[in-house]
């Protein structure tokens, strides 16, 4: 096993014999009510082992007394520790980096008319595009009923002013949606999705008009594939890639719990106007113990032309005062290898200029940081990265921000025991809980204090990671468990069954959710 700076490790179908799904009662509370196991018999009582005895002094020296720590057993002591740990960790929410330069008009979507599907829209979907029907007006992010297998529809009208779509590209961006979507823009299909946490967005550009434009996103729902029973005993089997962990909803027979398989838009969706050449994506890769990192982006290209750019790339200190360099310039280039038996042309083995194509362009070079600083539990140090893509007339075309920290996360798969963790090279041992989607309600809510507030109370019991339970959450998450020193597990929303129909899609999810937590201190199952 080679070493890696994070462990990442994608269960996909350990089956453990569950096999139903109790329509408004908690998964959990179920099996941790459950009977035990019928097979005992094949447990074996290991005898204790023979201990030699030894013989402690005593001393009246307490250098290396053990002292526990104060328990905090009223609400002024607990309000007195969170206040103190606030103080502690306030300088590592600070943003000491330059402002970046804003390349990107972005409008947020907060108002939808939204309703469930009938029997006639099926038969007639120009209903939903003329906006027939029994609408009621919902603010985003929006997320609950119905359960099982669903179809619900959000409609808004978009009013655009005139626009050069040779020079400009709109996107419509989600940063998530329960659980398939389909993105029509004026009757047009413009985009679809599947999966309950997956960003994505649709270029919208060869669909929109000025003036009045109607934006209809379908969203559906199914049946989980561990399984459903209703109220009234039937079970139903579905194909959602969910397991048993959400933020649940605002409904006390159902709602009142984290595991109802809901649906909706429950996270942010923005219009963004960006040029026809821009960033997608930014990973930051630290390299090892070695004071060094790979710069990872994705550059989408939305016209027809082959495009020559340049990056321009700054590395800052993000929560403490540092500039590591200013305006490096990488440019792309490419060498053409040629096959075997190919007939030696003027071109081959020539470096050359790489430009960038049609769709999703992938960049990677190397940086030096000179004695990093070390992101750890108790000193997040972060930085930040600012790319700016540049084109031959030397003009700013796109920028893109990213903070990371720079660690090393490995594995002891050598020595007897094996499976010891090592964060930047030191033994770490990992104390954490379950998040039952208090962090994801946070955000949707937009309460960033009590977001902040939740990952100090655990930091205040000493733990120093924070387990994903079978969701992947909001980037807004990870982001802020990295400025406050907790590492993260994030697990693939997969509990028990895997049907073989979707085996290709929960990869693809499994992918997804790769990329999604990639760039932070974390492991992935």
């Amino acid at each position: 096993m080679r070493i890696i700076n994070r462990l990442c490790i994608v269960f996909l179908c350990s089956v453990i014999g569950f096999n139903s799904w109790s329509q408004g009662k908690d998964r959990f509370a179920e099996i941790g009510n459950k009977a035990a196991a019928t097979r005992l018999n094949l447990l074996v009582n290991p005898k204790p082992p023979l201990i030699k005895y030894r013989s402690l002094p005593l001393s009246n020296s307490t250098a290396n007394a053990f002292v526990p720590m104060n328990k905090l057993d009223t609400k002024e002591e607990l309000t007195a520790a969170l206040d103190s740990i606030r103080k502690l960790y306030a300088p590592y929410l600070q943003n000491f980096a330059p402002k970046a330069e804003v390349t990107r008009n972005r409008t947020t979507l907060h108002s939808f008319n939204w309703r469930v599907e009938t029997e006639e829209d099926r038969k007639d979907f120009g209903r939903v595009l003329n906006g027939d029907g029994r609408w009621e007006s919902v603010k985003l992010p929006h997320y609950g009923p119905p359960l099982g297998k669903a179809v619900t529809y959000y409609r808004s009208v978009l009013m655009h002013p005139p626009f050069d779509s040779r020079n400009e590209a709109w996107f419509l961006v989600f940063k998530g949606v329960d659980y398939k979507a389909s993105v029509f823009v004026n009757g047009n299909l413009c985009g679809t999705n599947e999966g309950s946490f997956i960003p994505f967005e649709c270029n919208i550009t060869p669909y929109l008009k000025s003036g009045n434009n109607i934006l209809v996103i379908k969203v559906e729902n199914d049946y989980p594939m561990l399984g459903h029973v209703g109220d009234d005993g039937k079970k139903f089997d579905g194909d959602k890639v969910y397991a048993a962990t959400g933020m649940g909803y605002d409904d006390p027979v159902l709602g009142w719990h984290h595991n109802p398989p809901a649906m909706g838009i429950n996270q942010v969706v923005y219009l963004e106007k960006k040029p026809l050449v821009h960033i997608t994506d930014v990973f930051i890769r630290p390299l090892g113990s070695i004071d060094s990192a790979e710069v990872w982006i994705e550059v989408q290209n939305s016209s027809n032309d082959y495009k020559e750019i340049t990056i321009s790339h700054s590395l800052f200190g993000q929560n403490f005062k540092q500039t590591v360099y200013e305006n490096n310039r990488y440019e792309p280039r490419t060498v053409h290898v040629p096959g075997v038996g190919d007939l030696a042309k003027s071109t081959d083995w020539e470096n050359k200029k790489l430009l960038m194509g049609l769709g999703v362009n992938f960049l990677k070079w190397k940086i030096a940081i000179p004695k990093a600083r070390r992101w750890s539990s108790g000193n997040p140090w972060l930085y930040q990265m600012q790319l700016a893509l540049v084109d031959t007339n030397n003009s700013v075309v796109d920028v893109a921000t990213k903070q990371f920290g720079m660690r090393s996360f490995t594995q002891d798969t050598v020595h007897k025991p094996k499976g010891m963790f090592y964060l930047n090279g030191k033994a770490v041992r990992l104390r954490g809980a379950n998040n039952m989607g208090n962090l994801m309600l946070s955000v949707m809510r937009k309460d960033t204090g009590r977001l902040i507030d939740d990952i100090l109370l655990a930091k205040i019991t000493n733990m120093n990671y924070l387990r994903m339970t079978q969701m992947p959450v909001q980037q807004e998450v990870y982001e802020y468990c990295d400025r406050l020193g907790m590492m993260t597990q994030t697990d693939l929303p997969l509990f028990g069954v895997l049907r073989r129909n979707k085996w290709a899609e929960t990869v693809r999810q499994a992918y997804e959710m790769e990329r999604l937590v990639r760039g932070h201190p974390r492991i992935s199952w």
